[in-house]
């Protein structure tokens, strides 16, 4: 049962982590539509697009990496009862984010972030979950 409840809090995190980033990033797009010109499948044109986005714009990307690692770091640790699940949800957000920064040309502030946001979303998941007895996450994994 420990086993099917740690793949299962894993799988169903990354799907939460995955919900979640595309809600926040379905958002900024209602507040800063993309260009009707503009080719997902084009790394330069997307590239040039992102690099000058407004920084509040920035700032809906980052969060979603943020709450994509919180979200998706919550679900996994309250399903597995591990704490390391949560970790393992943001370093994928992490590695996901990286890739896109390998992939699209992007700006400095959302470079830095592609790191640091997920970090931040797992340990605002961890210490919420921690501080959350009924969880079952109160004694080290």
């Amino acid at each position: 049962m420990t086993m099917a409840r740690v793949i299962g809090g894993v799988v169903l995190g990354l799907i939460a982590a995955f919900v979640a980033i595309w809600s926040v990033e379905m958002v900024n797009h209602l507040i800063y539509p993309l260009p009707r010109d503009i080719r997902v499948d084009d790394p330069r044109g997307l590239g040039a697009y992102v690099s000058a986005m407004s920084i509040g714009a920035q700032l809906f990307v980052a969060g979603g990496w943020l709450a994509g690692a919180f979200v998706g770091g919550w679900v996994a640790g309250v399903i597995s009862r591990r704490n390391w699940t949560i970790w393992l949800i943001a370093i994928l957000i992490l590695i996901a984010g990286v890739a896109n920064i390998l992939y699209v040309t992007h700006p400095p502030f959302l470079k830095i972030a592609s790191v640091i946001a997920p970090l931040i979303g797992g340990l605002l998941a961890a210490l919420l979950l921690r501080r959350c007895p009924s969880a079952g996450m109160g004694a080290p994994a």
